[in-house]
């Protein structure tokens, strides 16, 4: 075991050739020989020694693992290494090595050799966060001596660190409303602080409310992956990305948004599709059936006619809602197409399409203002004369309009008066000729028609007068007599008559102030009264109407035929009364039967005499004493008067004759007392009293005496002219002798009386 230099005996002698089974002594030399000496019978030796070899006695043995005995923290994904003091060698299988859980179960897993020396273990998945493992290391393992030393077995224990948890978050940002159908990328990134990036996993899910759906994974830890959004409408969906790490911790991120899979469309417009009568300042109106994307809109109005675009502001109500206002009025009666190419979209992401869509509507023809100014409604017109309408006509657009007037004598057919004549804006008087007809209901029809065509008309009520007027009655009638001094002269015409002119054309001979009045017969203004002063009694007039006098028709037709108009008449005598008793200055007795007589005469047989009493000297008469009718002549009646004291009694005939003329008299205030004498009271009167009552009547009689005397001086004179034939007077007429039945008038009359 030196190398030689000493032997030791292991075996002999043997016999022959012979194989000898030797143990190796337990040492460790590095240079060992054996050696085999052969001894003959003749005593020859011969040896033979081996090369050198090593003997090696020591087992190997762990000189280091990982994780060591009793560490806390070891990685999940930490390989089980065991150092060996020596080169060893032995099978790779489960029955060198085997790591388990306190509980009992194995860990699966390769071993293999870093160097003769280094084993290592490691395991097919990751080891469990903070879980006790106890290792075992059989003694299948021996060092490179022949047949080698066998290691011996091991065992150590040691526990995993605690699992912190992975992170994951999305890098894209998603708007709030996704367009269906559209397509994104979507893009995330994971770690965790125990694990690898590559024992992560990452799942991407999408939900539409109910359970999330996987969309792809296992996926890098970070990395993207296209997705199409689902073509259906969703208020709220979610998209999810899930990290899960060796331990299986697990972290996620989501975003919410809408889908929105359904394009605009157009809920309403104004002017609708096919809409008429559309004002030229129209703004067109067009709401859409959901928010939209202003920014995206391509619209515009255009003529039909001529293709032009018609410059227009776009302006956004709301979102919903947009607007397109012409900078000019839109021309009448014009086609526009309003036009909406596929750009619009809604307000999802990246947006749905508005479908191209175009409509068209028709633009009013607004025809002129039109005032017809003059004539006025219901006037009348001369037939054939010429006239004038004033008419008031305008147009937004056009600065002149053509105007053109027709009449219809039946009211319904219309003939033209007045072709189409151009005005300004504005009035403007044209000079216009009726039709030479009677047409009591015509229709005047003015139109104003401006560049486009439109038209506006105005009608109105008129009549044509084509009929001179004639005088149909006079009141009284011409060569009338006894018509009354102050009676009006009634002419009734056949139709309305121009006031001025027939005032103008109606003269009275003897001329007297007149006025004229004016009734409705059958027609307005077809009767005039001639109110005059009054004619003299008995006198014969004539009344004047000259043939310029006009009927109410513009210009007025005047009279024709038998004209001028001449109207006699002769006026009636107004009756006479007389009162011959009491006349005045009587003194009569209240309460007793008393008696009135006068003399009354007219033209005619009877008259209707009033005879009345008044107490306050003719201011009132309140008492009646007759009212009869009577012959003409001397009447005498009898009444009581009244039981009074009273020194202004007078007493009033009225005669009436049948044309309702009256005539008046009244005698002179009779002296007091009236009532039968007597005693006021029980008590003597004084002396003065007495004195007083014997001078009043001493004076009575005096006075009655002289009078008497006058009278009778007065009888055998002539009668002053134009004094009454008949011998009736009026009031203030003296008489003869109250014994006489003859009597005289006085030369003083009251006015008009013949």
């Amino acid at each position: 075991m030196d190398d030689g230099i000493t032997w030791v005996p292991l075996a002999g002698p043997l016999a022959g050739d012979a194989t000898y089974g030797w143990t190796v002594p337990t040492a460790d030399v590095t240079a060992a020989r054996v050696r085999a000496e052969v001894l003959d019978v003749r005593g020859l030796t011969a040896n033979a020694s081996s090369v050198p070899f090593a003997i090696d006695s020591t087992p190997p043995t762990i000189s280091s693992i990982s994780p060591a005995d009793g560490a806390a923290d070891a990685e999940w994904t930490e390989p089980i290494i065991a150092t060996f003091s020596e080169d060893v060698v032995g099978p790779l299988d489960a029955a060198t090595i085997g790591i388990q859980t306190a509980s009992g179960e194995w860990v699966t897993g390769a071993a293999s050799w870093d160097s003769p020396s280094v084993f290592r273990f490691t395991p097919a998945a990751p080891l469990h966060a903070s879980t006790a493992y106890i290792a075992h290391l059989n003694g299948t393992l021996r060092d490179l001596s022949d047949p080698g030393n066998a290691l011996t077995a091991a065992t150590w224990g040691f526990s995993t660190k605690a699992n912190s948890g992975p992170t994951i978050r999305f890098r894209m940002i998603l708007p709030a409303v996704l367009s269906g159908g559209s397509g994104w990328t979507l893009s995330w990134t994971s770690s965790d602080p125990d694990d690898l990036s590559g024992l992560l996993s990452v799942h991407l899910e999408y939900s539409d409310g109910g359970p999330f759906e996987l969309i792809g994974g296992p996926l890098a830890p970070s990395g993207s992956l296209s997705w199409t959004v689902p073509a259906v409408d969703v208020a709220n969906a979610t998209l999810r990305v899930r990290v899960i790490d060796s331990q299986g911790g697990e972290a996620n991120a989501t975003v919410t948004f809408g889908i929105d899979a359904t394009p605009p469309t157009i809920a309403s417009a104004s002017p609708p599709a096919g809409a008429s009568n559309v004002p030229p300042n129209a703004t067109v109106r067009i709401t859409f059936s959901e928010p939209v994307d202003s920014g995206t809109a391509s619209v515009g109005l255009r003529a039909v006619a001529t293709g032009a675009w018609i410059p227009v502001t776009v302006a956004w109500v709301d979102a919903l809602t947009m607007q397109l206002v012409p900078a000019i009025l839109l021309r009448e009666g014009r086609a526009y197409a309003v036009v909406l190419n596929g750009t619009l979209s809604d307000q999802s992401s990246p947006g749905n399409v508005l479908a191209p869509s175009s409509w068209t509507f028709r633009v009013a023809a607004l025809p002129p203002s039109l005032t017809l100014v003059s004539p006025a409604s219901g006037i009348r017109w001369t037939a054939g004369a010429p006239q004038t309408i004033r008419v008031r006509a305008a147009d937004a657009q056009d600065a002149t309009v053509t105007v053109s007037a027709a009449i219809a004598t039946d009211g319904i057919t219309f003939a033209p008066i007045m072709g189409s004549r151009s005005m300004a804006g504005g009035e403007s008087t044209f000079p216009v000729t009726p039709p030479s007809v009677d047409a009591p209901s015509a229709v005047l029809r003015v139109c104003a028609t401006d560049w486009d065509g439109a038209s506006a008309c105005s009608v109105l009520g008129l009549a044509l007068d084509g009929t001179p007027p004639t005088i149909m009655e006079t009141v009284p009638a011409s060569g009338a007599r006894r018509v009354l001094p102050d009676a009006a002269i009634v002419l009734t015409f056949s139709e309305s008559m121009n006031r001025a002119s027939v005032e103008d054309a109606i003269h009275i001979d003897p001329a007297v102030p007149v006025t004229f009045r004016w009734a409705r017969g059958t027609f307005e203004d077809d009767t005039v009264f001639v109110d005059h002063a009054r004619f003299a009694q008995t006198q014969t007039y004539t009344v004047i109407v000259r043939c310029d006098a006009a009927d109410a028709s513009a210009p007025g037709l005047p009279m024709r035929g038998a004209c001028p108009l001449a109207i006699t008449l002769t006026t009636a005598s107004g009756p006479q009364v007389r009162i011959t008793f009491p006349v005045g200055g009587e003194r009569l007795t209240g309460g007793v039967d008393q008696k009135v007589r006068w003399i009354a005469g007219a033209e005619e047989p009877v008259v209707r005499a009033i005879a009345e009493l008044s107490t306050d000297g003719g201011l009132s008469f309140p008492v009646s004493l007759s009212d009869a009718f009577v012959p003409t002549g001397e009447t005498e009646v009898h009444a009581t008067f009244p039981a009074i004291d009273t020194a202004a009694a007078v007493v009033r005939v009225n005669a009436i004759d049948s044309l309702g003329q009256i005539t008046s008299a009244m005698s002179a205030s009779f002296p007091p007392p009236m009532a039968r004498p007597g005693f006021r009271s029980n008590r003597t009167s004084s002396w003065s009293s007495v004195s007083r009552w014997l001078r009043s009547r001493s004076i009575r009689r005096v006075w009655r005496r002289r009078r008497h005397s006058r009278v009778r001086g007065q009888r055998g004179r002539r009668r002053a002219p134009g004094s009454t034939p008949c011998g009736l007077c009026t009031r203030g007429s003296t008489t003869t002798s109250k014994r006489s039945r003859s009597t005289r008038c006085a030369t003083r009359r009251a006015p008009g009386t013949p």
